[in-house]
């Protein structure tokens, strides 16, 4: 046999075990997810859903489906989950997409995460909410090739209540649109749209909003977000910013619209409204910080808390979607029985904080902490510009080529 024989014979050899350890890794990632669902939810016990009933064998083969690509919009109370994104990782932690992910393997939707071509549009940290997110993935479909490239939808599966049958009370599936195969949730995006929510009473609303006006147009949004290396280019445009009050309480809301969203970049822009809003910042601050040849360097302040903090829609366009009126009333009760016990919470805790008598307190402590989590030592607040200095994305990209110079050196040394 010759050496070519024999080293295209490898290849293909090789090729194989490739092929099988990746449906390997496949399966043990889906599994990850599963098992990561059931444990949180053995600690969950008041909202544990029944057991599944095991299906009975019947002997038929198992049925084979065409495939299609659709996007489905989705929304959550993100509070008690670490973010949106998975993690491959048996770390105990469970995010948005493991529960997603677990509903549509339960129903067949999907055959394995690693085959689905899943993608979501908006990416929130721990703790963050959503209206309306989107996500695009290839499902198990019950049409025809034909049907599927003309877009039916007529005699699809029920997506929607398939999936919300399978979720927990935090998150719900509203409805699906069909998509090209090169539809991508994340890069067929026009805009996202944010809110952070917040309690306006102390705060000077209208320097808030002038400053967050001075947001809109586009601008290199390195000093607003946290530097990745990934991240290289932070020029973005914003379409939309403003700082409004809502009805007749006190509560607020930051309104911004972009292209796309850096990092951390709506906490980090909150932080900075939050203490021009205390009037310990002039609205300047803005305008100052997105001159970045002056600037080149972020003030290493902190992010907003997260809990305020809302995806609120993301634009794309000629997409029709699909509802029911069955799923829209479901959603609704399951929205309205969140609702009335979060009430209950809410008149609970404000008869405790009554009747102990520590609102006098709450006049003593600057009300951006409550939003930025920052300390003023000595009753004395440091300016922003004042803070030492967080990396940019040139730094991170000069410490890995630094990095990866000095590992070559050593594997030639060597």
């Amino acid at each position: 046999m010759s050496k070519v024989e024999l080293s295209e014979k490898s290849r293909d050899e090789l090729v194989k075990i490739i092929n099988t350890l990746n449906a390997k890794n496949s399966k043990l990632s889906d599994s990850v997810s599963q098992m990561k669902v059931r444990l949180a939810a053995l600690g969950q016990s008041e909202s544990e859903d029944e057991p599944a009933r095991k299906r009975k064998k019947t002997g038929k083969p198992e049925k084979i489906f065409e495939k299609r690509k659709i996007a489905i919009r989705f929304s959550y109370d993100g509070t008690r989950f670490s973010g949106l994104q998975r993690s491959p990782l048996s770390n105990g932690l469970v995010t948005i997409e493991d529960l997603l992910f677990d509903a549509m393997l339960k129903c067949k939707m999907i055959d394995s995460i690693g085959q689905s071509d899943y993608i979501a549009a908006g990416r929130t940290d721990k703790g963050v909410h959503a209206v309306n997110n989107v996500f695009s993935i290839i499902v198990n479909s019950n049409l025809t090739r034909e049907e599927i490239e003309n877009h039916k939808t007529e005699n699809e599966r029920d997506f929607v209540s398939m999936i919300n049958r399978h979720l927990p009370p935090e998150i719900v599936v509203t409805c699906w649109s069909p998509v090209s195969i090169d539809f991508s949730a994340r890069f067929s995006c026009e805009s996202r749209s944010y809110n952070y929510i917040f309690h306006g009473k102390g705060f000077n609303i209208s320097k808030m909003n002038e400053a967050a006006q001075r947001l809109v147009g586009k601008h290199d949004f390195q000093n607003f977000c946290t530097a990745q290396l990934e991240r290289q280019d932070t020029n973005r445009e914003c379409f939309h910013a403003s700082v409004v009050q809502r009805g007749a309480n006190e509560m607020c809301t930051f309104e911004i619209e972009s292209s796309g969203f850096l990092y951390h970049q709506i906490r980090l822009t909150m932080t900075l409204l939050a203490l021009i809003g205390n009037e310990l910042e002039d609205p300047n601050l803005i305008s100052t910080l997105l001159n970045v040849k002056a600037h080149p360097r972020r003030p290493g302040f902190k992010p907003a808390n997260p809990d305020g903090l809302v995806l609120i829609d993301c634009k794309f366009p000629n997409l029709s979607w699909v509802t029911k009126e069955k799923d829209e009333i479901n959603v609704t009760k399951k929205i309205n029985d969140r609702l009335n016990q979060t009430y209950l919470q809410l008149t609970v805790l404000e008869k405790i904080k009554s009747k102990l008598g520590y609102e006098e307190r709450e006049k003593t402590v600057p009300v951006h902490q409550k939003i930025t989590g920052i300390l003023q030592k000595q009753n004395k607040h440091r300016s922003i510009l004042l803070y030492d200095c967080a990396p940019n994305p040139k730094d991170l990209l000069l410490k890995k080529q630094t990095k990866d110079e000095k590992k070559l050196k050593e594997a030639e040394a060597s």
